[in-house]
C-alpha cells in the first residue's frame, strides 16, 4: 500500500487465501462503497510484463479476483475467483529454466468497476 500524497509505504498484505495459492494481482479497481476491490489476476504464461529469469509476473490463477476491504484497507482478504481461460495449443509457455509448462494464456491486464 502506498500513501500517494506522501509518496511511502504504508502496508503489505498477503492474498493467498483458500481460493488462489498464487493471485498476482494486476491493475485492480474499488468498489463505490469501498467494501471491495475486484484485481486482474496475472495467469501461469503472462502475456507482458515478466521477466523470464524471475517469472515476476506468473501467477496461478487467471481471472477476476474479489477481494474483501477489511481494517479501512490496510488489510485485505481475497474471497473469490471468477476464472478465464484462454487454451491454446500448441503453442507452450516455458518459465525459469525453460522448461514447457503450460498452454493457458488467459492474462487478463486490467479492468474497471462501472455503476450501471
Amino acid at each position: 500500500m502506498i500513501d500517494t500524497e506522501r509518496d511511502v509505504w504504508v502496508n503489505t498484505f498477503s492474498l493467498i487465501s483458500q481460493v488462489s495459492s498464487d493471485p498476482t494481482p494486476d491493475l485492480m479497481d474499488v468498489s463505490p462503497d469501498g467494501k471491495f476491490v475486484y484485481a486482474a489476476l496475472r495467469g501461469p504464461c503472462p502475456v507482458s510484463g515478466n521477466e523470464p529469469s524471475v517469472n515476476n509476473s506468473v501467477g496461478a490463477t487467471p481471472g477476476v479476483g474479489v477481494i474483501r476491504v477489511k481494517q479501512s484497507g490496510f488489510r485485505g482478504e481475497m474471497i473469490a475467483v471468477a476464472p478465464i481461460s484462454n487454451q491454446v495449443a500448441p503453442f507452450v509457455c516455458t518459465t525459469v529454466g525453460g522448461t514447457p509448462t503450460v498452454n493457458e494464456l488467459a492474462d487478463i491486464h486490467t479492468l474497471k468497476v462501472v455503476l450501471k
